[in-house]
């Protein structure tokens, strides 16, 4: 086995606004939102010992690391031009972790320096313009920020017992206007039972997993809670939104909800030998390309890299 580090570092940055309405064909210079690092921390993993069974080695937070962080379904109409030229940034965004040698930065993509960087320090934000996070070529085109991004992080995805990969999009339907859309937040079963749960003041559900990134190469063990707060950590959809619907639409049965939120507390982090050796062979401190979307010219000279 390559030789394990005794130490690791690991980050989690967190996008911290409301899902937001951006149209394709607009100014590609939109600031779409921003990612912060939760807990304005990177923190130390110390090394432990061998996981036989998943034959990877353990790591330990140097100490507690625990964040919240909020999960939203954009709720309300969209006109026709969204439809055509447009989407909806941000929606059931989950948090980001990667994980990186002492001497390497978590996050080495390349982002423009931002208007938002007196309120939110160099080294705490990380500012996503529309060309960036689309690419220049397509809207999610493999090089594009959004892919980057997710290639080797470990995403907190389902993040609600009982909740699937495939019934965590909200609803969408159509509204009054000709080619408008109105959108609903999630319907499914696991939304239902967290305003039940919500409304006689019942645990609104834990779970711990472990969470694997792309290649599973390494996977983080978290905890994650819902009932420290049982107010305010869920969201309903408002009666007002479903009257945006068209006349004809069917109504729905179930209550919606727009937004929950989660603290998340990181147990055990597992690293198998096939990410030392890939972690070792990259160039220091350096994406393995360029991820700002400019040109060889320089287009965006004030391309700054983050952590």
């Amino acid at each position: 086995m390559n030789d394990p580090s005794p130490r690791l570092s690991l980050s989690a940055i967190i996008r911290d606004r409301a899902p937001t309405v951006w149209c394709a064909g607009d100014d590609y210079d939109e600031l779409l939102g921003t990612y912060c690092e939760a807990a304005n921390v990177t923190r130390t993993l110390l090394k432990g010992k061998m996981n036989i069974e998943l034959a990877a080695i353990e790591y330990t937070p140097a100490a507690p690391y625990s964040f919240d962080y909020m999960r939203h379904a954009y709720v309300g109409a969209n006109g026709s031009t969204v439809t055509y030229e447009g989407d909806v940034f941000g929606e059931n965004m989950s948090p980001l972790i990667r994980i990186c040698l002492p001497d390497r930065r978590p996050w080495p993509e390349h982002f423009r320096r931002s208007a938002h960087e007196r309120k939110y320090p160099h080294g705490s934000s990380l500012p996503i313009f529309a060309d960036d996070w689309q690419g220049s070529n397509d809207i999610h085109p493999e090089s594009s920020l959004q892919k980057k991004l997710q290639k080797r992080s470990v995403e907190l995805v389902p993040d609600v017992p009982n909740q699937s990969l495939e019934d965590m999009e909200p609803v969408v339907g159509s509204g009054r206007e000709q080619d408008s859309t109105v959108r609903l937040g999630w319907h499914e079963t696991w939304a239902t039972a967290m305003l039940e749960n919500r409304d006689h003041y019942h645990p609104l559900g834990n779970m711990t997993d472990i969470f694997w990134d792309p290649a599973e190469e390494w996977g983080v063990e978290m905890h994650l809670q819902r009932h420290f707060d049982q107010v305010m950590s869920v969201n309903e959809v408002e009666p007002w939104i479903y009257e945006e619907q068209d006349e004809d639409s069917d109504p729905l049965e179930s209550r919606g909800v727009e937004s929950y939120e989660v603290r998340a507390t990181i147990l055990r982090v597992f690293v198998k030998n096939s990410w030392f050796i890939r972690a070792r062979q990259e160039p220091e401190n350096q994406d393995e390309e360029d991820t700002s979307g400019s040109d060889s010219e320089g287009e965006h000279e004030d391309d700054v890299e983050w952590m």
